[in-house]
Formats: C-alpha cells, sequence, structure tokens
C-alpha cells in the first residue's frame, strides 16, 4: 500500500508552477481572511460603543433622555437636509402664481410657483403626498358624485 503512495507520488512531479499556483490561492485566502477579520473588529468596535451608550442612557432621567431624542433627531434634520431635489410647482390654472407654505416637523419652507428651485427631498416627498391626497379626494368626491345622481335617477323612475 505504502509503494502505491509512491509510485503516485513519482508519477505527479511538483512543479514551479504548482507551488506558485498554490502560494498565490493562499495569498488571496490569506487576504480574504484579514478582509473579515478587520470587519469583524471594527463590528465589535460599532457594538461595543453601542452598548456604552445604552448603558449610559439607562441612567439618564426622564428628561436627559428626550433632550438626547431631540437633538438626535435634530441631528438627523439636518442630515436630510442636505439631500436636495429640483421641483418646480406649476402655476395654478387661473394663472395665480401664489406661493406655497411647506412645513414639515417644523421645518417651514415658502416655495414660489412657475420657478425651479431645490428643495430638501424630504419637501418634495410631502408635497407629492399632499397632491396624492387631493387626487384621492377628488377621485372619491366624483365617486360620489355619481353615485348620488345615480340614486336621484333611480328614484326619478
Amino acid at each position: 500500500m505504502a509503494d502505491e503512495k509512491n509510485n503516485n507520488v513519482q508519477e505527479q512531479p511538483v512543479t514551479l508552477e504548482m507551488v506558485l499556483a498554490e502560494l498565490a490561492q493562499m495569498k488571496q485566502e490569506n487576504a480574504d481572511i484579514k478582509e473579515k477579520l478587520e470587519k469583524t473588529q471594527k463590528d465589535s468596535k460599532d457594538a461595543k460603543k453601542a452598548a456604552a451608550e445604552a448603558a449610559k442612557e439607562k441612567e439618564l432621567t426622564e428628561g436627559q433622555k428626550q433632550a438626547l431624542m431631540e437633538r438626535r433627531m435634530k441631528e438627523a434634520m439636518e442630515e436630510e437636509k442636505k439631500k436636495k431635489v429640483k421641483i418646480m410647482l406649476p402655476i395654478k390654472d387661473n394663472g395665480e402664481m401664489d406661493d406655497v407654505f411647506v412645513s414639515v416637523n417644523g421645518e417651514k419652507y415658502l416655495i414660489q410657483r412657475g420657478v425651479e428651485v431645490e428643495v430638501p427631498e424630504f419637501v418634495a416627498a410631502a408635497l407629492q403626498d399632499s397632491n396624492n391626497q387631493k387626487m384621492a379626494a377628488i377621485l372619491k368626491q366624483r365617486e360620489l358624485q355619481d353615485k348620488a345622481k345615480k340614486g336621484e335617477d333611480n328614484n326619478v323612475l
């Protein structure tokens, strides 16, 4: 049995190319492991930081917790303000160009009609939501009017 193994080894000589290929593969595996280790260490550091913050928050009074929450909300709002989009509100059918007031979480904006302006994404989203609600209301109103008309027609017969 041992002689068979020796024969197999002798039949397949190890070449320099084979060694270099195996070395390259080992280097790649090493790089992959190193990358995973760095990510794990970063995740661990982030988890420790979050745990420390949670422990600190546990000791806060209700007022301090409220102030912390408000500060975080303000920071988040400041980050969201940085995300801008361009919009243009149409001029009304009757030619009026009155400005549109938008308020989102205490942030107030006055937007001019007929002029392309840059606003935070959340303002554009609020305007879109408003338009969607208006359209839904108009459609519902028409539906109810049609039902009422049909009801009147049925009562006449």
